[in-house]
Order: structure tokens, then sequence, then C-alpha cells
């Protein structure tokens, strides 16, 4: 696979001559983010001079009005380029722009990055992606050999709404696609949905790596690198069914985690659970916001960490065996609404109501259904929902599927409590549930909740 290079375009304009105070040469422009048509703030602006040994370089940082400037620079030729997390990401690789600095004077250089079609054409040479759609694309490297992995399958699932032109009706199916790593590990998928929520696995030699999310933003490609540990996968089949009492064992290995959480002003966190999917390994930050987790398996897995009163934050880490790794994550509080009062009469879960009178697809558990049920939490209930089984226990148990999945293997269900997304599903306590929904494969789920490995909607008691 092609490795993505882009070229950043520039404007030079002359300016008029600084006054005899000023005592140097100097360059300025803008950054432009010609994706979201916007100031690029934060871009790094690089001024490498390249007519003299040794070759010196000067750094400037874009402000939030995209401008950038070097002052007192010396006369000569400079090779000018952008660099920030965004590009990087994109594993930035076009040349840099040469303009001849005078001396006593000011040169203008406006720079922007390229297009969203340029991007994808170079991430995808030949190819029309529809509208709305993207390209995934990275390497898969061994843990165990920490080289490019080839012959890896990289398996993609997504939802995806249809609408039925006979019957007008709008419908969700799965949709999965999947491409096999080059000699040098390197795998490309173009025309996957852009803003949705994609679930990625590595499989190699009847082994299937841990599921992560990932997705496709406004700039039209994105660069996902991914790691496999033959020892930390599981073998690649379907999950065993929660009628047969066999639940497996969840994979462990010598890799270690370390880290901190932070509130967003940089105070440490204390007792917020930090814990890796898929693993058993969970922990709470100490007074310091400080965690280790220990006994990890090696490759790409998902950290969550979660703490009452602050937005859930999920990380991709990257662990190999033997090493410690480090992250350091900051949560920033939920926002509470003020209480509202409530005049006229309404129906108390209108959007449960509207889905069960239009939904085909998905089970619907009203107050009466759980009261007939007796059940002591949530995870009870999920035990009653075909489609759905529960890993762990308490607080931090998890939803997966149990349904045939072109992945293998299960995955995360999304549990959406009140309209925030992937929580717990012993987040709330069984007194407080008023009303449940659930979508074994997520068709006919809420657009916007979607996943192909079931969603499960609860709704509390108001």
């Amino acid at each position: 696979m092609r490795r993505v290079a882009l070229s950043l375009f520039a404007t030079l304009v002359p300016l008029a001559p600084l006054s005899a105070q000023s005592g140097g040469a100097r360059l300025e422009g803008t950054v432009t983010d010609s994706i979201h048509a916007a100031p690029f703030a934060g871009a790094t602006v690089r001024a490498t001079r390249v007519d003299v040994q040794p070759e010196t370089t000067l750094t400037a940082l874009a402000d939030r009005r995209g401008r950038y400037r070097f002052d007192r620079m010396a006369p000569g030729l400079y090779a000018v380029g952008v660099t920030s997390a965004l590009l990087d990401s994109l594993e930035y690789g076009g040349p840099a722009t040469r303009v001849a600095v005078r001396g006593a004077g000011a040169t203008r250089l406006d720079l922007g990055t390229p297009s969203r079609a340029t991007l994808q054409a170079r991430a995808c040479p030949g190819a029309v992606l529809p509208k709305g759609s993207g390209a995934l694309l990275g390497t898969v490297t061994s843990t165990d050999t920490d080289r490019p992995l080839a012959g890896a399958r990289v398996a993609v699932a997504w939802s995806e709404l249809a609408i039925d032109t006979a019957t007008q009706q709008v419908t969700s199916g799965q949709r999965a696609a999947s491409v096999t790593t080059d000699d040098d590990g390197q795998y490309r998928l173009c025309g996957v949905p852009m803003a949705e929520w994609l679930v990625v696995q590595v499989q190699h030699a009847g082994r299937a790596g841990a599921v992560v999310r990932t997705s496709i933003d406004a700039a039209g490609v994105t660069v996902r690198n991914l790691s496999f540990s033959a020892e930390g996968a599981r073998p690649f089949e379907s999950p065993a069914s929660p009628a047969t009492g066999t639940v497996p064992a969840l994979p462990e290995g010598d890799a270690i985690l370390a880290g901190t959480v932070l509130r967003a002003d940089g105070a440490p966190l204390a007792g917020a659970q930090v814990q890796v999917l898929g693993t058993a390994a969970v922990v709470r930050t100490d007074e310091q916001g400080a965690f280790t987790l220990h006994r990890l398996p090696a490759g790409t897995l998902e950290l969550e960490v979660r703490r009452i009163g602050f937005g859930a934050v999920r990380r991709t880490v990257e662990l190999r065996g033997g090493r410690t790794a480090r992250v350091d994550l900051r949560l920033e509080r939920a926002i509470a609404l003020d209480s509202v009062s409530v005049v006229a009469r309404r129906l108390k879960y209108p959007e449960f109501e509207t889905h069960r009178r239009f939904g085909i697809w998905g089970r619907f558990l009203d107050q009466e259904e759980l009261d007939r049920r007796h059940a002591s939490s949530m995870s009870e209930i999920v035990y009653t929902l075909n489609g759905f089984w529960v890993v762990g226990s308490g607080p931090g148990a998890r939803v997966v599927s149990s349904q045939p999945s072109s992945l293998g293997g299960s995955c995360d269900a999304n549990v959406v409590i009140d309209r925030l997304a992937w929580q717990r599903i012993n987040d709330v306590s069984m007194s407080e549930v008023a009303a449940v929904e659930a979508y074994p494969s997520g068709r006919g789920a809420p657009p916007q909740y979607r996943s192909p490995c079931g969603v499960i909607m609860i709704w509390t008691k108001r």
C-alpha cells in the first residue's frame, strides 16, 4: 500500500519593507484548515534554512486565527511546512514549500491543508468513493515479533439505515467488510461510512484479537494502526450460549498499563474506575489520580474510564508483553440540567412509546413487564433477553452480543441510559428503571445509538 503523501498549497505575497528599526527579515501568514474551511489554530509551522550548512529549523505556533509569524530571521532560502496532530494521524509526508526570505523585509506565505477530496484520492487512488463514505487504512503489527503482520484479516462492521421503497419504512441492518494485509502488513478499506462507529478486529491464524471502535471524521480518511498478539487472542469462533453456562476465559498476559486520571482543570481525580475492555483487569484511581493495571494481554485494546458525575472516556491503547505502557486522561464533569416543571399532560416516556409503536425489530419492556420479572439488577434483565449475555458482575458487568458476527467472538453492546450512550448495565439500580428497549443486532435502534453489537436502551423513572 502506498504511503499517504499529502502536499500543502501555498500562496506567496510580497509585503511592504519593514522600517529600518525592525532589525531583520520576517516571515508571516496564515494556516487554513481546508477540510473545515476555517483557520487552523494550533498548527505548528516549521521553517528550515536549506541554503547553508548545518541546516537550522525555526518553529512557530499558529494562534486561534491561524496566524503565524517568524521575526528577526536571517535572509536566505527556507523550506516551510505544517505539522499537527491531524496531519500526523494521516501520516503527512508531502514536500515543504520553499521560499526566499529577503533581508530587512517581509514575506508572506499562506499555507493550507489538502481538501477531503485530495486526501481520499491519495488514500484510495483510482477509486470514486460514494458520498458520505471515506477510507480506513493502516498497518498491522505482530506484538510477538514487533514486525508488520502479513496475511492478517482486518474485519470491520457497522450498522446502516435503508429505506424500503415499497413500504417507505426505514430499517437498519448490519454491514461488514474485510481486507487482508499485504507483505508490509498494510491494509486499506475504501467506501466505509463516515461519522459512524466502526468496530474493528484483527484476525490471524484462526484467532481473533480484541474488538476496538473507531470512526472516520470530516477529513474523510482515518489512519488506524493495529497490533495483534497470538497469545492474547481468542480462537475464532462464536461465543458460547448463556444456556450452556460456559463463559469463555478472558485473555491475560504480562503487559502493564499505568497512568493518571485528571479533572478538566488538571486536578487529580480519585476513585475513577479504570478498565481495559475485554479483560478482567479493573482498578480505581488513588488520591493522586494514579492507576496501574497488571496481567494484560498484548495488542490493540480499548481503555475505559468512568467516574460518577463525569463523562466516560474511551481510549485505544497499544500494549506489549513484558512492557509498561502509560496513558493520561482528563474527564469532563457531566452537565446537570436544572429541574423543569411540566404543566401540560403528556406521555411519561414519549420516546419509548414511539419506538414501541413503530418499531418492528426491538424488544420492549414497560414498567408492568419489568415488575413481573422480579429482577434485582439490570444484569438479570439482560439474561432474559435473546441476543445478549453478561460478562462479569456488579458495577463492572458488561453486556456483549451473542448474535453471530462477521467479527467472530463477542463485542460490547451499546448500553444507553436516558440518552447517554456507552454506559455500564448496572450503572442504574433496578428500582430506578422504568422501561427497556433491546435491539440484539442494532437493527431498528435509533440511528444515533445503533451498533452492530446490539443496543440496549434504559429509561429511568421521572
